[in-house]
């Protein structure tokens, strides 16, 4: 009886091990331009809306992943 508690208390501990190790990573997406507008806004002469970061956040969002949206960063 001692050994089936003691397994069943180590595949409980590994259970709790493996599942705070395992973790699926974040994915981040940042957009870069100074053309590039935040979709939903009027958009200025010369500019295009930010399009393909709203589609790939979808996207890694449907297959459950966590998704970062890190925003647009202007050319320099």
């Amino acid at each position: 009886m001692s050994s089936y508690i003691y397994r069943r208390c180590i595949c409980i501990l590994l259970f709790f091990f493996f599942s705070f190790l395992c973790r699926f990573p974040v994915v981040s997406v940042l957009s870069t331009g100074n053309e590039i507008q935040e979709p939903g806004r009027p958009l200025k002469a010369g500019h295009i809306h930010d399009s393909n970061k709203t589609t790939l956040l979808s996207l890694i969002k449907e297959q459950g992943f966590s998704a970062l949206d890190l925003g647009i960063a202007r050319d320099e």
